[in-house]
């Protein structure tokens, strides 16, 4: 028996074991670069290129999608501009029709007398007098109705709900105009209490000649559809009259409505003495007419100075 045992030779074991271990810390170093890889999504070198330029192509689409906004915005703006104007010169152009038509109308809507009972109580110094207060109120109610339809043609709604909301926003906040030059046509006296006088009835009106501008409009426009712009200015301009003239038509009863709530309480008439259906088709046809003649003539006005400009332009 031997004194000392002899030692188990860890070397050998070691260099022996040596590759399973190699082949093990190979297969976790594999297992671990996947991972990696998979965790980090890096992309093999082969792609660098591909992916520069798609980052090349990202901001080349970001510089076309800025561009296309800022030109989207300045024809927005131009269209807001184009509709200011086109309201601005109706103003004046119905301003100056009504100063001879609407004191008599007023008299006829509201006190219902005679045709000729009424002109006669009007002269042409009232006439001159009236202008100077409508012409500044349609300067300030005109242009409000465009713009705030231009604005709402840039939503999603179509275009009778569209006109019935520019109708609610205009009585709202144009109510006041309307009845200050209601009153001046009338020579009565103007107070606070007076501002939002017969708001129902107006408010109707004005909705429903949103409504039914937006409803003949369309229509139009449908039938109008593959013609040509400058060859259909006339055309245009005598259909954008004439859909004002049938909404003012379309809106007249409630305008009827809206002078029998502005009656004299002294004065009042039962609504069947008050209605009378000539005096009806008679006020609501002028009316509706100065409102047409006005709109068709602004636009071809606006219509005619934009191709100037742009013609000047190009010379």
């Amino acid at each position: 028996m031997a004194l000392f045992k002899t030692r188990p030779n860890y070397s050998n074991m070691i260099f022996r074991s040596a590759p399973m271990y190699s082949r093990r810390c190979k297969s976790h170093l594999i297992w671990l670069m996947l991972v990696i890889l998979t965790c980090c999504e890096m992309r093999p070198p082969c792609t660098l290129v591909q992916t520069q330029t798609e980052s090349i192509q990202g901001a080349a689409q970001y510089n076309v999608d800025r561009s296309q906004q800022h030109n989207y915005l300045y024809e927005s703006l131009a269209s807001v501009k184009h509709a200011a104007g086109q309201g601005a010169i109706a103003a004046v152009i119905a301003a100056a029709l009504s100063a001879f038509t609407e004191p008599a109308l007023n008299r006829v809507l509201v006190e219902r007398c005679t045709m000729v009972s009424a002109m006669s109580e009007v002269a042409l110094s009232d006439c001159l007098k009236f202008f100077c207060v409508a012409c500044p109120m349609n300067l300030l109610k005109f242009p409000f109705f465009e713009i705030v339809d231009m604005i709402l043609s840039f939503t999603a709604l179509n275009g009778t709900v569209r006109g019935a909301v520019n109708g609610l926003l205009f009585c709202t906040f144009m109510l006041p105009c309307t009845n200050i030059r209601f009153r001046r046509s009338m020579n009565l006296p103007i107070g606070v209490g007076c501002l939002y006088e017969a708001y129902p009835p107006t408010v109707l009106r004005d909705i429903t000649y949103g409504l039914s501008r937006g409803l003949v409009g369309g229509l139009i426009v449908a039938h109008m559809h593959g013609g040509s712009d400058d060859g259909l200015l006339k055309e245009k301009t005598m259909l954008f009259g004439i859909t004002v003239f049938l909404a003012g038509v379309i809106s007249s009863p409630f305008n009827e409505w809206r002078g029998y709530w502005l009656q004299p309480p002294h004065r009042k008439l039962p609504f069947r003495e008050f209605f009378k259906l000539e005096s009806y088709i008679r006020s609501s046809c002028v009316t509706a007419a100065v409102m047409g003649i006005s709109y068709a003539a602004s636009q071809h006005i606006t219509a005619a100075s934009s191709n100037l400009g742009s013609l000047s332009f190009r010379r």
